[in-house]
């Protein structure tokens, strides 16, 4: 069945369906790697702390970090705070727009062929539903894979060094591949919507053509 043959009301029924499924997937994709990084950041075992006073422009160092031990540098914990809470409120963006729109369009849906998924809101909040699902596929990913790196240096910099620092060059190239294959995805996608649209536009001018130069075409307005 080509893209024309199907009706308007089919046309909104997938449109429907798709929007309902990357809200489902965004929900629960941000929910779990949300709560990962939430209780990564409440049940880590934080070493002593190499700081400063609280001083501003003080250069002497606190107490917290016993002489001749391994402690961990004040920049790790305020890197691995920062990046944990973007991404906690990334992730719950998202959550919360698949909250408040789902909803309705489950709603719509409920209603059978009756409703034509006119009653759905998901045409008017295309875009809120497109951000939820980058935010929660494209940025929350990226953000929990350097999530990742940065625990390993906060978790093994006071072990070994090199321990975080093979940790660091196993995700690099993780996230390399992660990245491109976003990029590849998205253009081939948008390949696929570009030349899926020509074919329509095509198709409506080669009937249009077709009407044109049909014997009966103005038959029906010469006769009134």
């Amino acid at each position: 069945m080509s893209a024309l043959d199907r009706s308007p009301e089919q046309l909104s029924w997938k449109n429907l369906r798709l929007s309902r499924s990357k809200l489902k997937a965004s929900s629960r994709t941000s929910a779990l790697l949300s709560g990962f990084a939430m209780v990564a950041m409440v049940e880590i075992d934080i070493a002593p702390v190499r700081s400063t006073n609280n001083v501003i422009g003080s250069n002497t160092t606190t107490a917290n970090c016993p002489p001749g031990q391994k402690c961990v540098p004040l920049y790790l914990l305020v890197c691995f705070a920062v990046l944990t809470t973007i991404l906690i409120s990334v992730h719950l963006f998202a959550v919360m727009i698949s909250t408040c729109i789902l909803p309705h369009i489950d709603a719509a849906e409920s209603e059978g062929p009756s409703s034509n998924g006119i009653d759905s809101p998901h045409y008017e909040l295309h875009k809120y539903i497109e951000l939820a699902w980058g935010f929660s596929t494209v940025v929350g990913i990226f953000l929990f894979l350097c999530e990742i790196i940065v625990l390993c240096w906060v978790k093994f910099i006071i072990i070994d060094e090199y321990a975080a620092l093979a940790g660091t060059c196993t995700m690099i190239p993780v996230l390399v591949v992660f990245m491109v294959f976003a990029c590849h995805f998205y253009r081939r996608l948008s390949r696929h919507e570009y030349h899926r649209h020509s074919r329509q536009l095509s198709e409506l001018k080669r009937m249009a053509e077709q009407n044109f130069k049909s014997p009966n075409f103005g038959v029906g307005e010469n006769s009134v």
